[in-house]
């Protein structure tokens, strides 16, 4: 749970009014989720994202206009914190690649219950990914040619990696392994170029499609 404030909160995006309100009322059963915006395009999406600085931007992937992967781009290249998580019928292979080295925290599908969305989101609010197993799958056979990617590795980077994958910021991982955040940095940037992705979720996805 955040530290911020007792609830998860929430904004949620899709042109589909009646999907929309279905994924809203999805979250009334689910007092610790409390959903701050409903948002029927992505320039929505970026207003409530900046007005109220929700936990997480649960959206469609594929929102006609500014769509999700747009909206992941300027939440990044603003540094919001908002954590962005996938909603998709369908995706692609590019789609899947462009979300990881976005910085996405996962992806959920449409057909999902409300079990599970709820599960979702609570997942991504404690700082872990989520991306199901077939994606995951999916993001591995694109890094086939990397086999055994630990073994690149030096002990301390692969205890590095042990905790971005789950899920610890930079200055948790420093004070677990009595480091200085800095150290981390440089860890983690020798970890990005050995490994030849990005970022942690693309490093952590990775990780656990092996």
């Amino acid at each position: 749970m955040n530290k911020r404030h007792q609830k998860v909160l929430l904004v949620i995006g899709d042109d589909q009014p009646v999907f929309l309100q279905g994924l809203a009322n999805v979250f009334k059963s689910h007092p610790d989720i409390k959903i701050v915006a409903q948002c029927s395009d992505g320039a929505s999406v970026m207003k409530a994202i900046r007005e109220l600085t929700p936990d997480i931007a649960m959206i469609d992937i594929s929102m006609s206009g500014l769509n999700g992967l747009d909206v992941l781009g300027t939440v990044a290249s603003e540094k919001l914190k908002t954590r962005v998580l996938f909603l998709t019928a369908d995706v692609t292979e590019a789609q899947i690649a462009d979300a990881i080295s976005g910085g996405a925290k996962g992806i959920v599908f449409k057909n999902s219950t409300p079990v599970e969305i709820a599960r979702s989101v609570r997942k991504v609010a404690g700082g872990k990914y989520q991306f199901p197993k077939d994606l995951a799958e999916a993001v591995r056979k694109r890094h086939a040619k990397r086999q055994r990617p630990m073994q690149r590795l030096t002990p301390r980077e692969s205890e590095v990696t042990r905790h971005v994958i789950k899920g610890l910021s930079n200055k948790q991982i420093g004070q677990q392994m009595q480091l200085s955040e800095g150290t981390v940095k440089i860890h983690l940037h020798n970890i990005y170029k050995k490994l030849r992705v990005s970022n942690r979720t693309a490093l952590a996805t990775m990780m656990l499609g092996r």
